[in-house]
């Protein structure tokens, strides 16, 4: 099986030579405060030191739940580098606690300090990881930058398994990850229910069970995953990511110090706006070497192949001197249903639409906490993230849409489209789901993109900025915009329950009115003929 899958990104010799690539025996690296990193290694069949891809894993570093990481190394191993493979602290067979990001930067410099002792290592370093293993990489090359020379990230951010900043709880991916973490590690299962469980949890619906609906918000963990999570609990005793207890696993400030980078991500995957914001910070300091960014979301199968061949090309360049050439950027443009290249991000310009110039049958909306807004497709932790047709949220009463007329001809929108409300709640207390729709000549609406925000102790009218999540879309001519504005998208995020205090403790909640009193929906629109964009084949 993993021949199948990794072969056809290796060459015929390389192919051949899986059978002579070497696993030497697990070993365990003592950390600075005396745990121990489960650690394997796949070498190529020589004795001469060669390059090393170093992978720490949350998922499994063998086993069921580590075979792509085994078939990933083998086929790494075969290409000429050396492979280490290890768990996280916490997970499977590494001591210690599992909190997300914490700890992962002095584990990382006590894992690269082993490696460069090893005689097999020829002194540099490729850091590589999807995910939370995106983030262990970031993690690796800001620990030791005069040893990783290379580091690779896919549909990730530099601050990933932390609390959000903006005061939402993701409700929905947090616990479905939650769920995964908890099904890989229950050894005392049998392999086919692990399997199972794993597929069940990333299946549309999962988050339908009524316990997702429990409050108090704290007790989420007992009644979704059948025992308090002590990482639910850390992520509730320190909510926000700016808290100083989570200083060692936010890595943001430090992305422009590490090595040249490349970066693949989807414009439906979870992190694509954190990963984008990582990426600004990295291109002022001249350290991303390549970003692309296709139709994907988090659970796509083809991110884990797109991604071995971005690693690939990227480390054959800065650890064996390889020079693969390729655009600095590809992009998806969907509605062209077409990659984009260039050597930089496209030229854009905004385009500003007034709420006045968008149809709404209401100004008003209410948002009950007991049936809140319900959220579809977008960007979630599901084999069906993606867009969706929302048609029928115009038939909602605690949902406000705005459509435009018929365009008069195609727009490109590349970037973060932004929706400014000018708003009254009524309980001071409201959130705001912006979902960006494309109407189609039969009236049937498709997502573009999604944007949230919490707003708390309002008092009087008040004018809020959503960001939207990146998006490259191309819109037709004859079709119309559309925006939808709501008071929450549940199970995505937790409801505004429209009350003061602690939203972790309360158990209450009433209905909010939202009245909108003006707005306007700003568009990045691509500059055409700026010299930049070369369309491909689809």
């Amino acid at each position: 099986m993993q021949r199948r899958i990794f072969g056809s990104l290796l060459p015929r010799p390389a192919g051949q030579a899986l059978a002579r690539v070497r696993r030497a025996s697990t070993v365990r690296i003592r950390t600075h405060d005396g745990h121990h990193l489960a650690t394997d290694v796949h070498r190529p069949g020589t004795d001469a030191p060669v390059p090393t891809v170093l992978i720490r894993t949350s998922y499994g570093r063998n086993g069921l739940t580590g075979i792509p990481m085994v078939a990933q190394a083998k086929a790494l191993a075969a290409l000429g580098y050396a492979v280490v493979l290890q768990d996280v602290r916490g997970r499977f067979d590494s001591t210690g606690e599992f909190v997300p990001m914490v700890n992962e930067v002095a584990d990382a410099r006590a894992t690269i300090d082993w490696i460069t002792d090893q005689p097999w290592s020829d002194g540099t370093i490729g850091a590589w990881g999807l995910s939370y293993l995106g983030g262990t990489a970031w993690a690796a090359a800001v620990a030791a930058p005069d040893r990783v020379r290379a580091l690779s990230v896919g549909i990730t951010h530099s601050a990933v398994g932390l609390p959000e900043t903006t005061g939402l709880v993701y409700v929905d991916t947090g616990l479905r990850w939650l769920r995964s973490l908890d099904a890989m590690a229950r050894l005392d299962d049998s392999a086919a229910r692990r399997l199972a469980n794993l597929v069940r949890f990333r299946l549309p619906g999962a988050s339908d069970d009524e316990a997702f609906s429990h409050l108090p918000l704290l007790e989420l963990d007992e009644r979704v995953l059948g025992s308090p999570s002590p990482i639910w609990r850390t992520w509730a005793e320190h909510p926000d990511a700016n808290d100083p207890f989570w200083q060692p696993g936010n890595l943001s400030a430090a992305v422009t110090g590490v090595a040249p980078t490349s970066h693949l991500t989807g414009w439906w995957d979870l992190f694509v706006d954190r990963h984008l914001d990582d990426v600004d910070r990295q291109s002022s300091a001249g350290r991303v070497d390549r970003l692309v960014v296709g139709p994907w979301g988090h659970l796509d199968g083809a991110v884990q192949v797109r991604a071995f061949a971005e690693m690939r090309r990227h480390f054959d360049r800065h650890l064996r001197g390889i020079d693969r050439a390729g655009p600095a950027v590809e992009l998806w443009i969907a509605g062209a249903e077409r990659w984009w290249t260039g050597d930089r991000w496209p030229a854009t310009t905004t385009r500003t639409i007034p709420f006045d110039d968008l149809r709404s049958p209401t100004d008003r909306l209410v948002f009950d906490p007991s049936s809140p807004t319900p959220k579809a497709g977008g960007r979630i932790l599901s084999v069906d993230a993606g867009p969706v047709d929302c048609t029928d949220l115009a038939a909602r009463d605690d949902v406000v849409t705005l459509t435009g007329p018929p365009l008069p001809h195609p727009l490109v929108v590349v970037g973060r489209p932004t929706v400014t409300v000018d708003l009254l709640a009524d309980t001071g207390h409201t959130d705001l789901w912006i979902r960006l729709a494309e109407v189609d000549v039969s009236g049937r609406a498709r997502s573009i993109s999604d944007g949230f925000l919490r707003l708390r102790d309002l008092r009087g009218r008040h004018t809020a900025t959503v960001e939207l999540h990146p998006v490259g879309h191309q819109l037709r001519a004859g079709n119309r915009l559309r925006v939808h504005v709501a008071g929450g998208a549940f199970p995505h995020h937790d409801r505004n329950l429209g009350l003061d205090g602690d939203r972790l403790h309360l158990t209450d909640h009433r209905p909010t009115t939202v009245r909108i009193h003006d707005g306007r929906l700003e568009l990045p629109v691509h500059v055409p003929d700026d010299g930049w964009i070369a369309a491909t084949g689809p």
